[in-house]
């Protein structure tokens, strides 16, 4: 089964703070919950499906397909799983991380 994943479709326009998304807190959530999370974007908060398609899978780890210089804090504190991005990340990767994997194909 493919893993759960988050296909980027509008590309941010400020610094994204992505630290709610990471495996351990997604798994339990359905889809539709998932996309509903509220993330920081500037000094607005944005629903994850305003930036995000998500994609239901398997929820060991969870991908996003797509990244930008502006997602900012990507896998902060995460505590287990892991996470591929498929793009660039920006500012304070893995931050607090106490466990599990990241991966990054991208800058």
């Amino acid at each position: 089964m493919s893993p759960l994943t988050l296909h980027l479709h509008s590309a941010p326009t400020a610094p994204l703070d992505l630290s709610p998304l990471t495996p351990e807190r997604v798994a339990p959530l359905s889809p539709a919950a998932i996309a509903r999370l509220e993330l920081l974007h500037g000094r607005e908060r944005l629903q994850v499906g305003d930036l995000f398609r998500v994609e239901d899978g398997a929820r060991d780890g969870l991908v996003m397909a797509g990244g930008s210089p502006l997602f900012d804090r990507v896998a902060a504190g995460m505590g287990g799983g892991w996470l591929r991005i498929e793009g660039d990340v920006g500012d304070e990767l893995a931050c607090g991380m106490r466990d599990g994997r990241v991966e990054v194909a991208g800058n």
